[in-house]
């Protein structure tokens, strides 16, 4: 097995390794903001963004784990590039160990294993995502970490302690998952919730309803804990409960516009739609709502009986105002929904990258149908693969449960907010563990104790 990981790292080193190294100086670009909130956070102490003007402002519009890890890798600006290539050169290396050592307990076949990391080592969506300062390396990694605890988790039954740990920190990664990604939220709540129904119409094998829920008030508790420094900053700066992000207003009016469902009803583009216009409409509202705020500041502070009243935040009222348009899209235009809906669901499964520009090279055309039929292969072993497993029953093991409900809760909380292929990134390493599970025989794809 030495061997093996070995080969693993140095195999994962020279393919992820030269793919960054081509692709390097999208590392200096910062199309998230995350870099600049890092800097920010480094030389004033502040979770911040710059205004136009130059000055800071504290901001919860990003998670937060990727920017802290960037501060804490690169102690100056010169650095950051350099942390980063060895950032995500080590998390896309550990994703690619973790994967292999939950497929050789899962399917108890060091060949399928092999084969399940060879699949997230070259996963092109991962090898592209690795070049750019995002968070779904890093999503992927915590991931693959937390099936892998899991795993773990459900082989120890013996010793309690080592299980309580386990379940400790189960719910140390799922609270960082959230911070790093809140779209991890709902697959610990689906997760819960399939528990909770399995205790109330079913069993788990091997745990006593007693020690489920303990079990399962623990790892929620832990996560919130994790949480708990996130909320409190964001309480001290905006006076306001903030347990995620203020970018979720925005990711479900992106993705439920009139102008995006009119594209999506008429457009016969191979381009998908552009939100230019409505961030421009955006813009300028927020530069509406700035001005209006400075003289409700200057009124309630000659208001006696106003003084001392909070004013929204700007970021915060942005963010209610873009679900609150959202949402009056999908009731006024339920067709609409409908379509997008769908097409969402599509962009998140399909095998075939979007087309970029109206003239595409035939590189790029070539490119892209090649990683349409990597995809094609995948989900074609992968649709085996998950009839094999509900055939056998694995669905009802913890750590295949939690597996499977990965993707699940993605694709939930994808039915009505922003899509793109690059968002199931953090389900791949899944996707590679059902797949080969289509080759294994069906004694395998159980845990080996």
């Amino acid at each position: 097995m030495r061997n093996i990981l070995w080969l693993l790292v140095g195999l994962s080193l020279l393919v992820r390794g030269a793919t960054l190294y081509l692709q390097r100086a999208s590392l200096d670009a910062d199309p998230d903001a995350y870099r600049q909130i890092a800097e920010n956070l480094r030389q004033t102490g502040v979770y911040s963004l710059k205004h136009e003007s130059g000055s800071v402002h504290p901001t919860a519009f990003r998670p937060p784990l990727y920017p802290w890890l960037i501060a804490i890798l690169a102690p100056t600006d010169a650095s950051v590039t350099s942390a980063l290539f060895a950032l995500h050169l080590l998390l896309g290396t550990s994703t690619v160990l973790l994967t292999y050592g939950i497929a050789r307990k899962l399917l108890a076949s060091d060949a399928l294993a092999i084969l399940a990391a060879m699949i997230v080592l070259c996963d092109p969506i991962l090898l592209r995502q690795q070049a750019l300062v995002m968070t779904e390396t890093l999503a992927t990694f915590l991931a693959a970490l937390l099936i892998f605890v899991a795993v773990q988790y459900e082989a120890t039954s013996q010793n309690r302690t080592r299980r309580i740990t386990l379940v400790v920190l189960l719910g140390i990664l799922f609270g960082l998952a959230i911070l790093c990604r809140p779209t991890f939220l709902p697959w610990l709540a689906l997760v819960a919730m399939l528990l909770l129904w399995q205790l109330i119409f079913g069993s788990i094998a091997g745990n006593s309803r007693r020690q489920t829920v303990a079990e399962l008030v623990l790892v929620a508790s832990t996560s919130m804990l994790v949480l708990c420094p996130w909320v409190l900053q964001n309480y001290f700066q905006f006076h306001r409960v903030i347990v995620t992000t203020t970018h979720g207003g925005y990711t479900l009016l992106l993705g439920n516009n009139e102008e995006y469902y009119q594209h999506l009803a008429t457009s016969t583009s191979p381009v998908p739609w552009k939100s230019d216009r409505l961030d421009a409409q955006l813009r300028e509202l927020a530069e509406q709502q700035t001005l209006r705020r400075e003289d409700q500041r200057v009124i309630m502070a000659a208001v006696p009986q106003q003084r001392g009243e909070a004013i929204m935040p700007l970021e915060m009222a942005m963010d209610r105002h873009c679900r609150d348009l959202a949402i009056q899209t999908m009731r006024d235009n339920p067709a609409g929904l409908v379509r997008a809906t769908l097409h969402r669901w599509w962009q998140l499964i399909s095998p075939l990258p979007h087309q970029l520009v109206e003239n595409e090279s035939l590189a790029a055309q070539l490119a892209r149908y090649a990683v349409a039929v990597w995809y094609t292969c995948l989900a074609g072993l992968a649709i085996v693969g998950l009839w094999k497993l509900i055939r056998d029953g694995c669905y009802r093991q913890f750590s295949w449960l939690l597996a499977l409900l990965l993707p699940l809760s993605l694709l939930a909380i994808h039915t009505f907010y922003w899509t793109n292929l690059r968002m199931r990134a953090p389900a791949m390493p899944v996707a590679a563990l059902v797949a080969v599970a289509a080759l294994s025989w069906p004694s395998r794809a159980s845990v080996k104790s």
